[in-house]
């Protein structure tokens, strides 16, 4: 489904990222971890092309991601509506949930498939009202964001994503934000989607989750892939000694 080949990336002289290479299939779950600044979200970023890439290729499908050609340095920037087209496909939840404070949660969820999508609204209620009720928000579909809890606005914001039937979820930390009692609510829905058949790829902290819950466990510093494998692997045995190094500290 994703393919990144010799990724890179550099904000002015300072590379961020260097020659990542990485193949999502079909279900895959992958966890993404290592240390602050070591370049994970900006990858999860050019996935989907919320931060350009300058070096390299994303494949989604087979379509190159954000331009129009591979030619090296000479490709151009594909058109904003082909960009808009696949991220469509592409679910994304941020740390904050960017929920639209003036709408309830029914009215969040289905903007995305009556806007973008073009469904009748009276469809997209329906799917609403049943991913909310999916994520346990069944109850919450008249209440705006503001009077819920943070685990309850990150929920929702998975829901919207969901509501979009995307290909692919990509997870920016999303529970990072979150008061340390209301991680287990936003890790539970997505460990259901992870067994659902989900494709996902997720930047997280949470190292027990990803140990259960991922297929593939990448870790990542300064910029570079360091180390790849099945959790057990890598939590259990891992052969790099940066890995070693950074586990053992997280892990106490």
């Amino acid at each position: 489904m994703l393919s990144v080949k010799s990724l890179g990336k550099s904000y002015d002289k300072l590379r961020v990222l260097n020659d990542i290479n990485l193949e999502i299939n079909t279900k895959d779950v992958v966890a993404l971890i290592g240390p602050s600044g070591s370049g994970k979200s900006t990858l999860l970023k050019c996935l989907n092309f919320l931060e350009p890439y300058d070096q390299g290729e994303v494949f989604f499908n087979g379509e190159l991601v954000g331009y129009s050609s591979a030619d090296g340095a000479r490709r151009k920037l594909a058109s904003q509506a082909q960009v808009n087209r696949m991220r469509t496909r592409m679910g994304m939840v941020f740390q904050n949930f960017n929920l639209f404070p003036h709408m309830t949660l029914l009215q969040n969820v289905m903007e995305g498939p009556v806007q973008v999508l073009k469904k009748s609204r009276d469809e997209a209620r329906q799917t609403a009202e049943a991913i909310l009720k999916r994520v346990g928000l069944g109850d919450k579909l008249d209440v705006r964001p503001t009077r819920l809890s943070g685990g309850q606005q990150q929920r929702a914001a998975i829901a919207r994503s969901l509501a979009m039937k995307p290909q692919l979820m990509l997870f920016d930390e999303p529970t990072s934000a979150l008061d340390p009692e209301l991680v287990n609510e936003v890790l539970a829905v997505m460990g259901d989607l992870a067994r659902d058949g989900m494709t996902m790829v997720i930047v997280t902290h949470e190292m027990s989750f990803a140990r259960e819950v991922a297929g593939r466990v990448v870790f990542m510093e300064g910029g570079y892939v360091v180390e790849e494998g099945p959790p057990e692997q890598i939590f259990t045995s891992p052969t790099n000694a940066r890995t070693q190094s950074f586990l053992s500290r997280v892990l106490r």
